[in-house]
């Protein structure tokens, strides 16, 4: 078990960007070395400098490291939800507004969009 929940998000973020090539072509040695000992000697972050160091490395992977299928159907979801409670909302459905806090439906519009040519058209109008 990790002793903080940063060396469990740098272990789950460095496993990631192994699988997609990014670790070794976007880090250097220096942050590839402090990335390895942190998750190896399990460190406590007594140092402010090392919890800033890595977190650099943390927004340096995640930018260079494509984001997860689910990541995308949330992000596409939520802006289609956005989207369409507010066109609810104006022709007069209060409850519209609740919908933009239904995680099943952002998922369902979020998967609508990636699978469906015509939620395009929906993107379109809104």
């Amino acid at each position: 078990m990790d002793a903080c929940p940063v060396l469990k998000l740098l272990r789950s973020i460095r496993v990631r960007a192994i699988r997609h090539g990014t670790y070794y072509r976007n880090l250097t040695s220096i942050e590839r070395a402090i990335t390895e000992l942190s998750i190896r000697c399990r460190i406590k972050f007594r140092s402010f400098r090392l919890l800033m160091v890595i977190a650099r490395i943390i927004v340096k992977l995640r930018k260079y490291t494509p984001i997860s299928f689910f990541d995308r159907i949330l992000s596409l979801g939520k802006e289609l939800v956005k989207k369409v409670s507010l066109i609810a909302y104006s022709w007069g459905n209060v409850s519209a507004l609740s919908w933009i806090e239904d995680r099943t439906f952002v998922v369902y519009l979020g998967m609508m969009v990636l699978q469906r040519p015509f939620s395009m058209l929906i993107t379109n109008y809104a």
